[in-house]
């Protein structure tokens, strides 16, 4: 819950660390936090979507 509030944070960087460590939690992650991350697809910052993509390839490994 603490890490879902920091996706919305002003601060880009911030948004970036969650969804790297969101990411980091591979595939054992609930639904509403794939949810949270697949809305950082179009977050205002190159680099956070990047991060949002990476993080949903590592979730979608470890599903495999």
């Amino acid at each position: 819950e603490a890490l879902m509030a920091r996706l919305v944070d002003e601060d880009r960087l911030v948004r970036q660390a969650t969804v790297e460590a969101l990411g980091a939690l591979g595939s054992g992650m609930r639904e509403s936090v794939q949810e949270a991350l697949m809305a950082r697809l179009v977050d205002e910052d190159r680099l956070v979507r990047q991060a949002t993509v990476e993080a949903l390839g590592n979730i979608g490994a470890g599903m495999q």
